[in-house]
């Protein structure tokens, strides 16, 4: 063959782009969802309680001193009384929802950045329900593992068959997807 010829297939062959990758460099070791309980949220009155504690314990120790020093004391209680109180107003919201997972990044680059599904399936037909997509910026050194957890007013499915629960003995099926796993050296990995 012509050296020519040769060169010209080498350039031609060389452009190629490399075969797309099929699977993401992170693995997904568990995943969970809850209802976020309502009680979680302090009141207003707790919170400027939680907010005065430290100024008090402050207070508290300057006045034990054998000689206190007054001018203290007045400027903590004075931040005390300018802070704004949060009024006691209900939550905008009663449907807080909590997805999590665990993934190992099994790469060799740090993750900064992904893109996921929490996915309800019906457990006989595998027939899709609901799927919640979240993203999340979080940093992960190759070979560790880390939890990622995103929050939604999104409930799972709010109908179920009832046959599902007998045949399979659960009344969904869950899973958790990547779609996109954004690295700190600018690539990027997606879902096809």
């Amino acid at each position: 063959m012509p050296p020519l010829t040769l060169l010209l297939l080498m350039c031609i062959f060389s452009n190629t782009a490399p075969a797309a990758q099929n699977l993401p460099e992170v693995e997904i070791l568990k995943f969970s969802w809850r209802k976020i309980p309502k009680n979680i949220f302090p009141s207003g009155k707790k919170m400027q309680e939680m907010r005065n504690a430290p100024i008090d314990a402050r207070i508290t120790e300057e006045s034990r001193k054998d000689k206190p020093d007054y001018e203290l004391i007045r400027e903590l209680e004075s931040q005390k009384q300018n802070q704004m109180t949060p009024l006691d107003v209900p939550i905008a919201s009663d449907k807080a929802f909590e997805y999590k997972f665990k993934f190992k990044n099994k790469g060799t680059r740090q993750v900064i950045s992904l893109r996921w599904l929490y996915i309800f399936k019906d457990a006989v037909t595998g027939k899709e329900l609901v799927r919640h997509r979240f993203e999340s910026k979080v940093k992960i050194e190759p070979g560790k593992e880390r939890g990622v957890v995103a929050y939604t007013d999104s409930s799972p499915p709010m109908v179920i068959d009832a046959r599902a629960k007998q045949k399979a003995g659960k009344v969904w099926k869950e899973e958790v997807i990547m779609e996109i796993v954004e690295y700190s050296d600018g690539t990027k990995w997606e879902r096809e």
